[in-house]
């Protein structure tokens, strides 16, 4: 079995999977991940690779869980396309017009008119977040933002894929502004990494006060998260693996 028909094959066995309960965004891919939970379109694709025995190394030695992050590393190494056919094993990013990347995809074959792929966290009518993991048709060019040439990975061509920094595991609980302050050695963690990044001002205290609710305002409107002051998951995985 070659590498692209080993991870084709891998996809094709999870198709009918459905996160539990729907509209939770629980799935075994998030649990696998370390982020649940959470949309997971691009955590089932990074899954399918690492089970395929082809690790992307995007954001983690794991993949990769917020798609323009995707995006960003094929940009990064030369290997997003937006033209042409495009290949068995290559993942395809999908914007629904509304200035960001949404989607992702796994391709399965694309004849310049057609598209078939498979896709986590999809649905029969939904472009997104529909829960489930389905083969989906679409027209060649509809949505389509680019394709990160993972097609050509698995062929043993382009650079190898390094790792980045690996987040410590989320401690189980949102870092929030509240009364009286949280306290802990999970967020002396995070204040720490947020110094490392350029936030020199913010002390290493382990008190999740202002100006750390203040910080963490401004990573999130930096990284395109949601702007909430609030530690989670998501937040607390793109603290460490988000690039500086």
């Amino acid at each position: 079995m070659t590498s692209v028909s080993g991870l084709l094959h891998v996809a094709r066995a999870e198709i009918g999977y459905t996160e539990h309960p729907r509209g939770s965004n629980h799935t075994k891919f998030g649990v696998w991940y370390g982020i649940d939970p959470a949309p997971w379109c691009a955590m089932f694709a990074s899954w399918c690779f690492w089970t395929a025995g082809y690790p992307l190394h995007v954001d983690s030695p794991k993949g990769f869980a917020y798609t323009p992050d995707g995006v960003a590393y094929a940009q990064h190494h030369n290997l997003w396309s937006t033209s042409g056919h495009y290949a068995p094993g290559d993942l395809v990013f999908y914007h629904w017009g509304m200035g960001r990347i949404d989607h992702v995809g796994i391709v399965v074959a694309d004849d310049g008119t057609t598209m078939t792929t498979i896709e986590g966290n999809t649905g029969d009518t939904s472009q997104a977040n529909g829960g489930a993991v389905m083969l989906r048709s679409r027209a060649h060019d509809q949505f389509v933002a680019g394709v990160f040439q993972t097609s050509k990975l698995l062929a043993g061509s382009g650079p190898s894929p390094a790792p980045h920094q690996v987040a410590p595991s989320w401690p189980g609980r949102n870092l929030a502004l509240t009364s009286p302050f949280m306290r802990g050695s999970d967020v002396s963690t995070w204040q720490n990494q947020m110094r490392h990044r350029g936030w020199s001002k913010l002390n290493v205290d382990g008190v999740y006060g202002p100006s750390s609710a203040e910080v963490c305002r401004a990573f999130q409107k930096e990284k395109g998260l949601l702007v909430d002051g609030i530690v989670g998951s998501l937040t607390w995985q793109k603290s460490w693996t988000s690039p500086l």
